[in-house]
């Protein structure tokens, strides 16, 4: 070997072993300082507190935030209030799990967890829900960037209440039919997948 390309490869191994040597001396990323109240924000299709709402977050152990809020959802207010478990995955971030209760008016078909097409071609009939309760399964990702805290959702919500009505309309007349009591239990209307994106705020 040459003197040239053994400087030159000299000189690359000088540059990695000192690359090296600075990654084992770094610090380990810092870790935000753990919240214990929150107040969070959220928006989506369908989630428990609707299109748009907020809560309240109160974390007494890392593993564990309690939350209850309200929001506007597509046919009424909605409240909501559940728990979820969270298992931390780096210095920032956390998988959560969760279940909640929910509460508002709720309209759907029978045909198909994808009701916006049946629900207004006049054929379907619609399931309605004055005060419908839910029971929700979700599960998100939890990104603390210390000054506020990021999580995208995703969950399934399931009526578990009767006291329906069911109807057939077309599009122009769906607020104006009266309804009628249902004969049959509407296993699909009764679901509704969610998913949202919320930002929180530590307060303590």
């Amino acid at each position: 070997m040459n003197r040239p390309i053994a400087g030159i490869v000299g000189g690359l191994l000088i540059i990695l072993a000192e690359r090296a040597a600075a990654q084992e001396t770094a610090p380990e990323p810092e870790a935000p300082a753990r919240r214990t109240l929150l107040v969070e924000g959220a928006a989506g299709m369908g989630t428990p507190v609707g299109w748009l709402g907020a809560s309240l977050v109160v974390a007494p152990i890392d593993g564990l935030a309690i939350h209850g809020g309200a929001g506007i959802g597509s046919q009424s207010p909605q409240i909501a209030v559940g728990a979820r478990g969270r298992l931390r995955t780096g210095p920032r971030s956390k998988l959560g799990l969760g279940l909640s209760w929910s509460t508002g008016e709720h309209a759907g078909v029978e045909s198909g967890l994808i009701i916006i097409p049946p629900m207004f071609d006049g054929r379907a009939p619609i399931y309605f829900w004055r005060r419908a309760h839910f029971v929700n399964l979700e599960g998100g990702l939890e990104y603390d960037m210390k000054s506020v805290v990021l999580r995208p959702h995703f969950g399934f919500g399931y009526v578990v209440n009767d006291g329906y009505s069911s109807r057939t309309t077309e599009p122009s007349t769906y607020t104006g039919v009266e309804p009628r009591v249902a004969d049959t239990s509407p296993f699909l209307a009764r679901m509704v997948p969610y998913f949202g994106f919320a930002i929180a705020f530590g307060v303590l």
